[in-house]
Parts: structure tokens; C-alpha cells; sequence
């Protein structure tokens, strides 16, 4: 004898189409935040030691690539094959 109380496949379809968590405030908000400043969502999660670690490392790179001044530097092809004794 079957059991009514059992899952139909069609009740299963319905809560496929459900977001599995609900859309707060926060949500929208921390990924906003984190765009404008690298870190940003992270602290304003309280996850204060990723967010400052990602705000610091960024802004290393972003020093770091002005202290280049926009300089790209490519190997010598020359340097590339004698290195590798061809």
C-alpha cells in the first residue's frame, strides 16, 4: 500500500525554482561594498582578517605598480632559449 505522505516528484519542482536562501539587505549590500573597496564586503561581514588582508594586498599590487611607472617587462628571447641550453 502506498503512502500519501510521501514526496510527489511534481512538489519537488516547486522547490527547485525557490531560492535556497532568502535575499536580505546584506546580501545586496556586501557585494556593493566590496566592489568600491577591496576588502570592503569581507569586513562588513565581519570576516575582519580576510577583508583586511585582501585591502592590504591590493593596495600592495596597486603601489607596486605605480612604483613601475607602467613599465611591462618581457623576457629577452634571446636569454629565454640559452637558458634553456637550446
Amino acid at each position: 500500500m502506498a503512502n500519501p505522505t510521501t514526496d510527489n516528484p511534481k512538489d519537488k519542482s516547486k522547490n527547485a525554482a525557490e531560492p535556497e536562501y532568502p535575499l536580505t539587505t546584506m546580501a545586496v549590500i556586501a557585494p556593493i561594498v566590496g566592489w568600491l573597496i577591496p576588502g570592503g564586503g569581507h569586513i562588513l561581514l565581519k570576516r575582519y582578517g580576510r577583508g583586511v588582508l585582501l585591502m592590504i594586498s591590493v593596495v600592495a599590487m596597486f603601489v607596486i605598480g605605480l612604483g613601475m611607472q607602467g613599465r611591462i617587462y618581457q623576457p629577452n628571447a634571446a636569454t629565454s632559449s640559452t637558458c634553456w641550453a637550446l
